[in-house]
């Protein structure tokens, strides 16, 4: 991460309004106005990637290198949609265990479910637009789910309150519901792996693949991390991501490609 020092009081935050056209497509809006924005944004995950390696980034978003398959995140996929399903029409789900899950949420037709948000942040002068979707919100609540195949991989309090992800969620709510507190709850599902092996002991493609699609498999256990976090902090830990962000900016703009581009952060 970069150490530049930034004084978050300093740093711009402004939301966005997503408005969904007749074909589907979403679009941001300044609030109150028909001022579509058409440019380029940044997501979590893409900044946490340009985190740990610009490099990296740069052949996913500048040289469209497509990523290698991740069976456990399609059953993550698998997972979601059941949650998706019920929460949006009270769809039971398939797979064992599910329950546990869905108990850790709210009811159905109650929430905000895969609702997308925008905003506008960054150094006067050198905004940029934060862009994702919510796992599930409510007012002043926004929940996410992870499946893992180790609890071990749950975020404590601590490493959850520091969170790239939690914090830009929690930013967007608040500028969407005039807030300075947004609670965090994220629900971890520890699922069996996907990964099938052949005779020869290497990975089987088409038989992991099923597998993570398939959702008749058994939720082990289900735990959940839960944090309140204010505008005072969220901002602060937002402007330690500043530099990374301007610097994917820059890379887009000057239509870089990721040879261009260090391969650490």
């Amino acid at each position: 991460m970069n150490e530049e020092n930034i004084d978050p009081s300093t740093l711009v935050a402004r939301h966005l309004e997503v408005r969904v056209s007749a074909d589907g497509k979403s679009r941001l809006y300044v609030p109150g106005t028909d001022d579509a924005y058409f440019g380029p944004s940044l997501s979590p995950s893409a900044i946490g990637t340009a985190e740990d390696c610009f490099h990296k980034w740069g052949l996913q978003r500048l040289d469209n290198v497509p990523r290698p398959e991740n069976y456990q995140a399609e059953r993550g996929t698998t997972v979601h949609a059941q949650l998706e399903a019920w929460l949006k029409h009270g769809t039971a789900p398939i797979t064992e265990g599910m329950a546990k899950v869905l108990a850790e949420f709210p009811a159905p037709g109650t929430c905000e479910t895969e609702g997308e948000f925008g905003f506008v942040f960054g150094r006067p002068g050198a905004e940029y637009v934060n862009k994702g979707r919510f796992d599930v919100r409510q007012v002043g609540v926004i929940q996410d789910l992870k499946t893992t195949g180790d609890l071990r991989w749950k975020k404590t309090e601590a490493q959850l309150r520091a969170d790239l992800q939690a914090n830009v969620y929690a930013l967007a709510e608040m500028l969407r519901s005039n807030l300075d507190t947004v609670r965090c709850k994220w629900v971890y599902a520890q699922v069996p792996t996907p990964v099938r092996l052949a005779d020869n002991g290497e990975v089987d493609h088409d038989a992991s693949l099923r597998a993570a699609r398939d959702p008749e498999f058994a939720i082990k256990r289900v735990e959940t991390t839960e944090v309140l976090l204010t505008r005072q902090e969220v901002m602060r830990t937002l402007a330690l991501f500043v530099p990374t962000c301007e610097r994917m900016m820059e890379a887009i703009e000057e239509k870089k490609r990721a040879a261009d581009l260090p391969k650490d952060s």
